[in-house]
């Protein structure tokens, strides 16, 4: 298993908490904890992939954050015991690991090393909140899309002859992403086309000029 946040730790007592872990395999819609219940796990993500979600009152879907591989996601619940943030759906079969609270518990009291791992881990996702709340209020959301797609290729993008290949996202979920609706994730899509800088491959998009989108991320 490879997580770039576990090989970065150097702890005899990992291995030990290696052999505790729950292997799980997954299927596109498993639903592995929901929203409001008491956290009991955070997950590493071996292949596949998850979106975590939260519910407006309106039954609005709002994506919080999703993982793919050398993904670490749940990370609250481990540490306070309070209540899931979101509900958490997978996206593509594949692999993840189970790490229960107990077990965190355990490692935590036995290897500092991990524990302050868990403290930078939690801080980056901080500043990342606080980043896309700032961005949110001041960016419209041509911007908005522009700077997610740009982090997508940057993070998980395939690189091919002409282009970057972006994961497999919905519009519906782009949206969640970005703060706005479907419609005008499609309607600024759509102008991206137009504008050559991006393409379509089935139903994935393909980023074929960087410099234009990051003008338009501003």
């Amino acid at each position: 298993m490879k997580v770039p946040f576990l090989a970065k730790i150097d702890c005899d007592h990992l291995n030990t908490v290696a052999r505790h872990l729950r292997r799980r395999e997954v299927r596109r819609g498993d639903v592995l904890f929901v929203e409001g219940d008491k956290g009991q796990a955070a997950y590493f993500v071996h292949s596949g992939a998850v979106k975590v979600y939260q519910l407006s009152s309106e039954g609005r879907e709002r994506i919080v954050h999703y993982e793919r591989a050398g993904g670490f996601f749940n990370l609250v619940p481990l540490l306070d015991g309070g209540p899931n943030p979101g509900t958490a759906e997978v996206l593509e079969d594949g692999v993840f690991y189970e790490l229960r609270r107990g077990v965190a518990d355990q490692l935590m009291g036995l290897c500092p090393v991990f524990t302050r791992a868990i403290a930078t881990m939690l801080a980056g996702r901080m500043r990342y909140l606080a980043y896309a709340v700032g961005e949110q209020s001041l960016r419209h959301v041509g911007g908005r899309l522009a700077q997610l797609l740009m982090d997508l290729a940057d993070r998980e993008g395939e690189k091919r002859s002409g282009g970057v290949l972006l994961p497999r996202l919905s519009q519906e979920e782009l949206a969640s992403l970005v703060g706005t609706v479907r419609e005008c994730v499609s309607r600024v899509l759509s102008e991206l086309r137009q504008q050559g800088v991006v393409r379509m491959e089935g139903r994935r998009i393909v980023v074929i000029n960087r410099p234009a989108l990051a003008a338009l991320a501003g």
